[in-house]
């Protein structure tokens, strides 16, 4: 990998451009997608003591500046401004009504720790994984309704999936995983002997030299799509099932609101098509990346710029 992509990828996220706008800057520089998502994703987050951005600074002189003329302003004014702040940050506790989450949490730390009057004090904490003995915690990743947390962990070089007290297969990575909506799916991207592939729920997908797009559930989280390159062949891979793709990929895959149409765009022999569900729909060379559909699924915009102008630009849906 090259180290000015690594030093610039780091530099960005330091001075606290997103992701998104870092990606952007790289493609329309030059460099390939791939190699610039795959150091974003070894680049790792920064530090938020790390960051320093422009509003930062300008609240940190505001509030070296507010403090000076709070002095300036005369001692009996601090004092009483203190008092005021004081006592309205005293919380107002009342022994009447609590929530029935309150309720329920209180009766369970009084069974779990026969708290006495005599000033025991019982936890709130609820233990959601036990690590497993002789590994280290690599990296953690949780449901959307928190019902459900996979944990990365290593040993003697290698890392390994474990969840619901289960290890799953050794690899030299692990990285990306994802669960759908509802949590009742889940994918991770596992690299091993310089290939790479998709784990779904665990269970280990065809192999690939390499991934041009990670993966993405569809809304009602049933299918699963990504791009993914053997050789000189990229393959379109939705669910497990392969499909020739022919293109230079630009921006990500997207899915309809229903699930029922996936759309993309790319450039094939000096031209950009939108695809939608196979279906090559020519559009304007000044396309952006972004896509969205329409409410009622109907129609899906893409972003066009025309000599200094931006506009949406839409496409029916046969």
């Amino acid at each position: 990998m090259d180290s000015r992509l690594s030093d610039y990828i780091r530099e960005a996220k330091s001075s606290g451009m997103d992701e998104r706008q870092i990606k952007k800057e790289l493609v329309g520089a030059g460099w390939p997608i791939l190699d610039v998502e795959e150091a974003m994703e070894k680049s790792g987050p920064i530090h938020p003591s790390r960051i320093r951005s422009k509003a930062s600074i300008f609240w940190r002189k505001f509030i070296i500046i507010f403090f000076i003329l709070s002095l300036l302003g005369g001692t009996a004014f601090g004092f009483w401004y203190v008092d005021q702040k004081i006592q309205s940050a005293k919380p107002n506790i009342s022994f009447e009504e609590t929530s029935e989450e309150e309720n329920l949490l209180s009766g369970q730390e009084e069974e779990a720790s026969g708290a006495s009057a005599l000033g025991e004090s019982s936890s709130s904490s609820l233990k959601i994984a036990e690590m497993p003995d002789g590994y280290q915690l690599q990296n953690v990743y949780f449901s959307p309704n928190g019902a459900s947390v996979i944990l990365i962990v290593k040993k003697l070089a290698q890392e390994f999936i474990f969840i619901n007290g289960q290890i799953g297969k050794g690899y030299d990575d692990i990285t990306g995983c994802r669960f759908n909506g509802s949590g009742s799916h889940f994918f991770c991207i596992a690299a091993a002997s310089k290939k790479k592939a998709v784990l779904i729920d665990g269970q280990e997908g065809k192999q690939y030299d390499s991934l041009i797009k990670n993966p993405v559930f569809s809304p009602n989280g049933e299918v699963l799509a990504y791009v993914a390159g053997t050789g000189l062949n990229k393959i379109l891979v939705l669910s497990g099932q392969e499909k020739p793709f022919p293109y230079n990929l630009s921006g990500d895959l997207v899915f309809s609101s229903d699930s029922e149409y996936l759309a993309y765009i790319v450039s094939k022999d000096s031209s950009k098509f939108l695809v939608v569900n196979d279906q090559e729909l020519q559009i304007e060379q000044g396309a952006f990346f972004e896509l969205f559909f329409s409410a009622d699924n109907k129609k899906i915009f893409y972003g066009a710029k025309e000599n200094s102008d931006i506009y949406w630009k839409s496409v029916d849906i046969q």
